[in-house]
């Protein structure tokens, strides 16, 4: 299954067809019964079998794995050397794109013990995805989400900042009269743009972080920090207040233009 060994050694042959009282752990139990993985080695342990237990040395330990889901912590966890089972799951390694696998197991199955129902076969990657459903629906639904708020928040940013330089039309004329270049009043305009794309992002990505990181706690392999998700986002609504600023004041520009060669 490609579980790394961490300290000391897995189950020989012998040892597994013997069901030999000995016993590998995970990092999590080692930890939690001696400290280091290492100290595990060698000691000796008794697990609880129904009514019996039997003393076993610890040969090895191997790093912790994802048992149940890919979210949880995985649990304390012993492998014992078991010969004989009532339900056993066969981990078998094949090549990719094999087709017709699935057959091909069942009549190896057959082969060795044709008694023995096979009861399902699936693949590791089939049970990864079943596992993540819940994940990829929050991960896809988040992401209409925000794309449906980067583009109201744009919407609502271009309609203030063009409103705004609408309203201070009469100033724009003032300044012009008395000399001002164009240049000029399209930087006093972005600065005061500016201003208002701080106090919106500011507060926007402190939220948008703290939703993130309540939103990470519920997915798997998904990070709330992603810089260039948060830099795109602001990069946007900067293009959006720019074009917002520069449109306006180039329609007033072309008006007042067109108004001074009407009185010449």
């Amino acid at each position: 299954m490609g579980i790394h060994l961490l300290a000391g050694r897995s189950f020989d042959a012998s040892e597994a067809q013997a069901n030999a009282p000995v016993v590998v752990l995970n990092e999590g139990l080692a930890r939690a019964l001696f400290g280091l993985s290492e100290r595990a080695v060698e000691q000796v342990v008794t697990f609880e079998q129904g009514r019996t237990s039997e003393p076993r040395t610890v040969i090895g330990v191997v790093e912790n794995t994802a048992d149940t889901t890919l979210r949880d912590r995985s649990a304390p966890t012993a492998y014992l050397p078991v010969a004989e089972s009532g339900l056993l799951i066969v981990h078998v390694r094949v090549v990719p794109d094999v087709v017709g696998i699935a057959a091909a197991v069942r009549l190896a199955a057959s082969a060795l013990d044709p008694d023995v129902p096979v009861l399902r076969i699936e693949t590791i990657e089939g049970r990864r995805q079943n596992a993540l459903q819940r994940e990829r629906l929050l991960a896809a639904t988040s992401v209409v989400i925000g794309w449906v708020s980067l583009v109201l928040s744009a919407i609502g940013l271009f309609g203030c900042v063009s409103r705004d330089v609408v309203v201070r039309t009469r100033e724009l004329v003032i300044r012009s009269a008395l000399g001002a270049t164009p240049l000029q009043i399209a930087n006093l305009f972005l600065k005061d743009t500016a201003t208002v794309l701080l106090l919106s992002v500011v507060p926007g990505v402190g939220a948008a972080l703290a939703a993130a990181r309540v939103l990470s706690a519920q997915t798997f392999g998904v990070s709330g920090t992603d810089l260039t998700m948060y830099v795109g986002a602001v990069a946007t609504l900067a293009l959006v207040a720019i074009v917002a600023t520069m449109l306006p004041l180039r329609r007033l520009s072309r008006t007042r233009e067109s108004t001074h060669l009407l009185r010449l």
